[in-house]
């Protein structure tokens, strides 16, 4: 039973377990972006704005440190992303150098 305020969403096919981590992670960054306070973050919760249920999150990952961890890592790779794009858009050295500065400050200002 679905109550106000929980998701729902659509079960995974066969062998895409890793889009329900991804949605795990995506849905603890909006929480974390909701409410600053990581003590507040719960595993439950993580799994009640995903859409599924709390022992879902226990098959990705052991514990909220774990969970953070990859919240982290998934940030810094899209920052990354975000610095190599903006480096490959240049024409020269200073060109590159210049545009990925603006892309990591474009990043931080835009998370």
């Amino acid at each position: 039973m679905v109550t106000s305020g929980e998701r729902t969403r659509e079960r995974n096919p066969q062998g895409e377990g890793t889009r329900l981590r991804e949605e795990l992670i995506a849905a603890a960054g909006r929480l974390l972006t909701a409410d600053d306070d990581i003590d507040a973050l719960s595993l439950r919760g993580v799994a009640r704005e995903a859409g599924v249920a709390a022992p879902s999150v226990y098959l990705h990952f052991a514990s909220k440190e774990d969970l953070l961890r990859a919240v982290v890592g998934a940030h810094f790779a899209a920052l990354q992303r975000a610095i190599e794009t903006g480096v490959a858009s240049g024409h020269d050295p200073t060109s590159r150098l210049l545009a990925g500065c603006l892309a990591y400050c474009r990043y931080a200002t835009d998370q």
